[in-house]
């Protein structure tokens, strides 16, 4: 896969997360896993003043990039089976001016900016998002405003040591369009159908082979396979 857009390399952009939403029966069931409980920590995220809030399970690396397998939330518009990855700086303020500038020269892509508040009101992070993305994949860059990152680590009973590699398996018309999108702004090589991404300093790679199914989400730890869904 090879965009014909403008590209528009930033400058150290980093994956900070990833996630897969599951149904509220799955997730249950992932509650009872003893491995993965072992891996992970549990929580429940409050935001925006108590009007916004979600559930997950959190996977941290020793990069600090962290996958979490999120509980499904109408409100939230997060639906089962559906994959998300964020971009940022992996930084505390200072960042956010400059990704805005970056942003603002994509003349191309119309972003829509958004901003959430951590519970008790305080500043958390951006968002923008592109102004069209497909049902099942969608990713967005992100900068935090506060020490966000400087309190992210291991928090699980045993946890993982370092994530290696993820592999999003996508019908082509789920993320096609978010694909051309992430091409512009990011470091990929294609190797026959499989794209491939990867981020300066961070040692995980991100592969995108397309599929004919309903997404699903293979990751690849230092320890062995954390989880196929």
């Amino acid at each position: 896969f090879k965009s014909n857009r403008k590209r528009y390399p930033l400058m150290n952009i980093k994956n900070d997360h990833f996630y897969l939403a599951v149904d509220e029966i799955s997730f249950k069931e992932l509650l009872k896993n003893e491995r993965l409980m072992n891996l992970s920590f549990h929580k429940e995220v409050v935001a925006d003043e108590g009007q916004a809030s979600w559930e997950g399970l959190y996977f941290i690396g020793e990069d600090k990039i962290y996958f979490e397998l999120v509980k499904e939330n109408e409100k939230m518009g997060i639906r089962p089976g559906s994959i998300g990855l964020a971009l940022s700086h992996l930084a505390e303020n200072g960042e956010q001016e400059s990704l805005e500038k970056i942003i603002k020269t994509m003349t191309d892509i119309t972003w829509t900016e958004s901003e959430r508040k951590k519970e008790d009101g305080s500043s958390w992070f951006k968002s923008w998002f592109n102004e069209k993305y497909e049902p099942g994949f969608v990713f967005w860059l992100m900068a935090y405003q506060g020490k966000e990152i400087e309190g992210r680590g291991n928090k699980a009973p045993t946890g993982i040591k370092r994530f290696i590699e993820a592999r999003f398996h996508l019908p082509v018309e789920n993320f096609s369009y978010s694909i051309d999108i992430l091409s512009q702004i990011v470091d990929t090589n294609t190797v026959g159908e499989i794209l491939e991404v990867s981020f300066p300093d961070q040692r995980m790679s991100l592969k995108f082979p397309p599929s004919q199914s309903q997404n699903e989400l293979d990751i690849e730890t230092l320890d062995g396979k954390l989880v196929t869904l």
